[in-house]
């Protein structure tokens, strides 16, 4: 059995938003903001920390992301 320092190591550092976090981002993204300005990323990363942890750069990556998955699931429609 492993200790909780040792399962801590094992843990992943990925970052999991939260289901207000991924539904804020979505509606930011269905509203239009497909890729937010510098500005845009610090402000909707602030919004993001009232439900937990955040950083701009998770933001930055997952509006990224899902532009790309948005795209993919759009080419498998068509």
């Amino acid at each position: 059995m492993m200790s909780e320092i040792e399962s801590e190591r094992y843990t992943s550092q990925r970052w999991r938003p939260t289901e207000d976090q991924t539904q804020m981002m979505t509606r930011i993204y269905n509203f239009g903001v497909t890729h937010p300005s510098r500005a845009q990323v610090v402000e909707i990363t602030s919004r993001l920390r009232i439900f937990g942890d955040a950083s701009e750069y998770n933001v930055h990556c997952w509006f990224n992301n899902h532009g790309n998955r948005v795209r993919r699931w759009q080419a498998e429609i068509d």
